[in-house]
């Protein structure tokens, strides 16, 4: 398969943290976005399916082969969307917070944690500055 580049894109502080945040071992932000983008456009053909076949169901058109009006599987569409949006949008929120909880806690730990390393450093090395 031949592949494409996406141009580069700007992302604020806090969700370039979240997405630090959620990254695997070894995965790079370019492989993520790469999933991310595939996740997205299989979302949307999800709703666009869901969009069509409820029109459908709603005894809109006859046949699935019929021509169906692009104003009404638009609509659909977006309504659609915007109920999975709001669903993801909680729960994007909801981790958003979580991330950012850790970061503040561990930001409150470091001065401890550092006094800690150089305690144990000092104890562990004394023997070699005598």
């Amino acid at each position: 398969m031949k592949r494409t580049s996406l141009s580069s894109f700007r992302l604020d502080r806090k969700l370039r943290l979240a997405i630090a945040g959620v990254l695997f071992e070894g995965e790079t932000l370019a492989s993520f976005r790469e999933l991310a983008v595939r996740s997205e456009v299989a979302r949307r053909q999800r709703l666009l399916n869901l969009a069509a076949s409820r029109l459908i169901s709603a005894g809109r058109f006859a046949q699935p082969r019929d021509s169906i009006d692009a104003t009404s599987i638009q609509a659909e569409f977006l309504f659609a969307l915007v109920a999975e949006l709001k669903t993801s949008a909680a729960r994007a929120a909801a981790a958003l917070d979580q991330t950012i909880q850790r970061l503040d806690e561990s930001e409150r730990r470091r001065p401890k944690l550092e006094a800690m390393a150089r305690e144990r450093a000092l104890l562990e090395f004394a023997d070699l500055r005598h």
